[in-house]
């Protein structure tokens, strides 16, 4: 995990439900005090459920305007899996790249 040049995150390889507690305190120490917070997942090949889940929970608390803007590469399908979830929410957006 690395800081991202903006406020948030950079990610690589797999996002595991073992990371739930580093990457909840992470983006919790992150996401003070700005509108927007990046995660960039393009570096990452696997994220699971459970750590998908995190990123909900935190955007769920956000309050609009400020939000949780994810890099993510296609083939971790993130918006599908959301959406399969009723997981679409204002103050999480993703861009596939």
């Amino acid at each position: 995990m690395l800081p991202a040049p903006r406020p948030g995150l950079i990610l690589h390889g797999e996002v595991l439900a073992a990371h739930k507690g580093v990457l909840t305190k992470a983006l919790l120490d992150c996401g003070q005090d700005h509108d927007v917070v990046t995660l960039d997942l393009t570096g990452v090949s696997y994220l699971s459920n459970a750590a998908l889940q995190i990123l909900v929970v935190f955007a769920q608390r956000l309050t609009p305007p400020r939000h949780l803007l994810v890099r993510s590469p296609r083939a971790l399908d993130l918006q599908e899996r959301l959406t399969r979830r009723d997981w679409n929410l204002a103050t999480l957006r993703v861009v596939p790249v």
